[in-house]
């Protein structure tokens, strides 16, 4: 279950700061693994309600200004809402609460058009240029990889040879590669559509600046995968959209089944930590799903 343990009472103090108006109707979003979400129907407007125990200040502030910068940018995005007194994040007891526009639409299903949109979008996404003050690594990379692995050792009794594709795989995405602004999780539940277009990225609390394969192998883990097997029409979908916005190289043509690996593998790993810290059953399962793939695509 998502960290956050907010009542019914605080949720209602929680909106009141919020230029809503009466409120007709909420409705908790059951879909992510840490956070609690809420869709809530004023009389002036309906909103999406975020409140999270595991992000810091700072980071909630890096993901407000690159919403206003993807927005400026043309990038789909779901709007943060300020509170009345014009406040764009408020803490409450522990949580850190926000609010953004509610988007109309739904997740898209796995086909080749939601495949295809969405390689479109994240090949203008990368083109984004890096400023000073967007520039924040990515805090799924080796050293989070090893550091999972030294603190909760029985997962490699668990899932046997996981150790030694972190050792392989680590060192063939290390290197210079092309960095890119990210979103870095992008799966179905963090994109609304409607009529096959994207209205929206939401949940963009994980963007950072990487290598913009490990936006791609993330996406590709997203959008590209039919009963846990890679298919070849969704993933020729998917990059040949992104290649006309935003052309690889060969080196990054080539290396990129690495980072479908590396990136499935690397969520695998959160999943397992999710599911020891919090007793989430979902994460588990979606960890053995990852980690399914890794070993199918070595065989492959």
């Amino acid at each position: 279950m998502p960290s956050a343990n907010i009542t019914s009472a605080e949720l209602q103090s929680i909106l009141e700061t919020y230029p809503i108006g009466s409120i007709r109707s909420i409705r908790e979003i059951s879909s992510g693994y840490v956070n609690r979400n809420w869709q809530v129907v004023g009389c002036n407007r309906t909103v999406f309600v975020r409140a999270t125990d595991r992000k810091t200040e700072s980071e909630i502030r890096y993901e407000i200004d690159l919403l206003r910068l993807l927005k400026a940018s043309k990038i789909p995005i779901a709007e943060p809402v300020k509170t009345s007194n014009n406040r764009d994040y408020f803490k409450w007891e522990e949580f850190w609460i926000t609010a953004y526009q509610f988007m109309e639409g739904s997740h898209p299903r796995l086909s080749i058009p939601s495949a295809r949109e969405v390689g479109k979008w994240m090949g203008r996404l990368h083109q984004i240029p890096l400023t000073p003050e967007l520039v924040r690594p990515n805090s799924l990379n080796a050293d989070y990889a090893k550091t999972v692995l030294e603190n909760r050792p029985n997962i490699e009794a668990q899932f046997p040879g996981i150790t030694q594709q972190v050792k392989s795989l680590s060192r063939l995405v290390s290197g210079e590669w092309s960095q890119a602004i990210i979103h870095g999780d992008i799966f179905p539940d963090n994109v609304i559509m409607n009529n096959r277009k994207i209205v929206a990225f939401v949940d963009v609390e994980d963007a950072c600046t990487d290598s913009r394969l490990f936006d791609l192998g993330m996406g590709i883990n997203g959008f590209c995968f039919l009963e846990n097997h890679l298919d070849p029409n969704l993933l020729e979908s998917f990059v040949t959209a992104y290649q006309k916005e935003y052309p690889l190289t060969t080196r990054e043509s080539n290396s990129l089944p690495v980072f479908i690996d590396w990136t499935a593998l690397i969520l695998a790993l959160w999943h397992l930590e999710n599911a020891h810290t919090n007793e989430n059953a979902r994460s588990w399962k979606r960890a053995c799903e990852l980690w399914h793939r890794v070993l199918t695509n070595k065989k492959g």
